[in-house]
């Protein structure tokens, strides 16, 4: 395993791969592997974030894989708020299971503002890129 993302374009590239391999893990019941690509991903934003590029993510928007666009549209609601919200919406009305579930509960937290990103504090424990 990678002990640190070395750039954007490394960060971009396993930020998609992870959410895809999460998601397929997440339909098959696999929580454990869905949860280890859960940390990596927020590894990946973390990067982006503190590399001032969290907006090379846009591209993602109109992925093909609804769970990269939900992923992406949660994490880009600070820059890009309706493109966001219209997507989160069209998932959380959309037959999606628990990634509808998700979108809704990503609009009431955003208008609530109860709303956390892998960027902000996780627990009082600031994220980092590095890997574990």
């Amino acid at each position: 395993m990678r002990k640190i993302i070395k750039n954007v374009e490394e960060a971009l590239k396993l930020f998609e791969e992870q959410i895809i391999i999460s998601g397929i893990a997440q339909d098959a019941d696999d929580y454990k592997l869905h949860n280890k690509c859960k940390v990596i991903i927020d590894k990946c934003i973390v990067f982006l974030y503190e590399q001032g590029q969290l907006e090379a993510l846009h591209k993602f928007l109109t992925h093909g894989n609804y769970y990269v666009r939900l992923t992406t549209a949660y994490v880009l609601l600070p820059l890009y708020e309706d493109e966001s919200k219209k997507i989160l919406n069209e998932i959380a009305k959309g037959n999606y299971g628990l990634s509808g579930l998700s979108a809704e509960m990503i609009l009431k937290q955003w208008a609530t503002g109860d709303i956390i990103f892998p960027y902000q504090s996780n627990y009082g424990k600031k994220l980092s890129h590095k890997q574990d």
